[in-house]
Formats: structure tokens, sequence, C-alpha cells
């Protein structure tokens, strides 16, 4: 990771808001380019993916973890800025509901539209909750996907709770921003395979074939895909139920698609 010029000793009540500002107020994510996440886990998974921070927030008597301080230390030397805070200072920063005694402000990652498709990339558009899309992309990080298009800003990767319920996968895919004129163009150049989730699919789930490089586009969970979206899609596939239910949410109906895409690949 490039090291970074070190800053003036950072105050904890303007971090604070600061903080604030990144856990709840996507605008200043997006100006700002950062995002706020906490835990142990984060933390390391942020230093293993080289991630460039803004700043790292700790409290001696809560950071008990071995490896964690053993990466603080790194970090600093490397010149991050690092706020040490007592363990009531970070229980006011933390929404955790037990406090791991470190927390990180680091620089959001955005891919461009690859120059050559890769296997396999998830499109998204809305979401109805948060917890839904980490859990999308807890899946595709664990079925081998390449990563995550946005074609929404309002959706956003990197606001706490998708963090959160993502368990930190987020830092290992690829997530791309682009627009419709973009994502068309881009697709006009590849060659890829291009299906819809829908409840009214012409093939079932378990009968479809996926290509060797296919982009799956997941629906709203109230709505579903979009007019807009469909006219993209070469096929709409749908997951068989014989349950009461009429409707999967996002995280699960995806994390079937990414599933079946790697089971067959492991054929």
């Amino acid at each position: 990771m490039p090291k970074q010029r070190k800053s003036d000793k950072p105050n904890f009540y303007q971090e604070k808001n600061r903080i604030a500002r990144l856990q709840n107020d996507l605008g200043f994510r997006e100006k700002t380019g950062l995002f706020f996440v906490e835990g142990i886990r984060h933390f390391i998974q942020l230093v293993d993916n080289d991630f460039n921070f803004d700043l790292i927030i700790y409290s001696e008597k809560l950071t008990t973890a071995a490896l964690a301080r053993k990466l603080l230390r790194q970090q600093r030397r490397a010149g991050i800025p690092v706020l040490p805070v007592s363990p009531e200072q970070f229980r006011l920063i933390s929404k955790a509901k037990h406090a791991s005694g470190i927390a990180a402000i680091a620089k959001q990652r955005w891919a461009i539209l690859p120059s050559k498709s890769t296997h396999c990339w998830v499109l998204v558009d809305r979401v109805r909750a948060d917890g839904n899309l980490g859990t999308l992309i807890r899946s595709a990080e664990a079925f081998g996907a390449d990563g995550f298009i946005f074609i929404n800003k309002q959706t956003d990767p990197y606001c706490p709770s998708v963090l959160r319920a993502s368990m930190g996968a987020v830092f290992n895919q690829q997530i791309i921003h682009a627009t419709m004129p973009q994502l068309q163009a881009w697709l006009k150049a590849e060659t890829i395979q291009v299906i819809g989730a829908s409840p009214i699919g012409q093939s079932m789930l378990h009968n479809f074939r996926f290509s060797t490089k296919t982009l799956m586009l997941i629906g709203e969970e109230r709505h579903g895909l979009s007019d807009r979206q469909k006219t993209i899609c070469q096929e709409l596939v749908q997951i068989p139920m014989i349950g009461q239910a009429d409707s999967f949410n996002l995280g699960i109906a995806g994390s079937l698609f990414l599933y079946e895409n790697m089971r067959q690949k492991m054929e």
C-alpha cells in the first residue's frame, strides 16, 4: 500500500462528527469518497486487500486481538494517522453490540468496466433492504463471482449496514458504477450471456445452462426487473417454487443463481 502523508493530530470530537456523517449520509460518502467500518475482521480485510486508510481509530483496552495490534503498528509506521480513544469514546462511534475497539475511515475503491469480461458479474439497480445486498455480496464472494455493477448511485455497497451484512466480502469483490448507456456500450463490445432473475422467466434455473461468461441481473424485491433492464436480457430465468411463497428477496434469489452457476462450472 502506498505510504500516505501524515496529518495533524486528529481530534476525537471532530472525527466523531465526520464518522456520524459517513455512517448516515450517502451524499457525504459519495462526495468524500470515504467510508467508515469497524471490527477486527473488517480491519484485517482492509489491510489484506491494500485499501488506503484515511484514519484508524482504536481503543487500547478494547483491542485485544494480537493480529489487529500488529497490523495497527504496521499502519502507524507507514504514516497512517491513528487516533487512540478511551473505551467510552469508542462506544460513542460504534454501532456494534460488543465494541471491538478498532475502526477505520478508508477510501472507497471503484473499478471500471473490464476490457475483457471474466466469468461472472452481478448487476444491481435498486434494493429495498441493505442487509439483502450485503447477503448477496457475501454469496458472490463465496461462489466465485468477479464483482458487481451498480447502475443506481442510491444503492451503496459502502453503506455500514451493507458492509456488516457482507461480513467484509465487499472488500474482495470488484465494485463498479456505470450508467445504463455505458453498460449497453460495454455489452455490445463483449461476448457475454445476459440473464435476468424473474418469476415469469421462460427457463427454470435448474434446467438453465450458464455460459462461460455471464452477467446476472437481480431486480428490486417488490417490483423485480424494470422494463429497461429486461430489454438487455437475452433470457429471463425463474426459480421454481412449490410452497405458498410467491417470491424471494434479492439476497436469496441472487445467491441461488450464483450457486447454480458455480455448481455447473464444477461439473
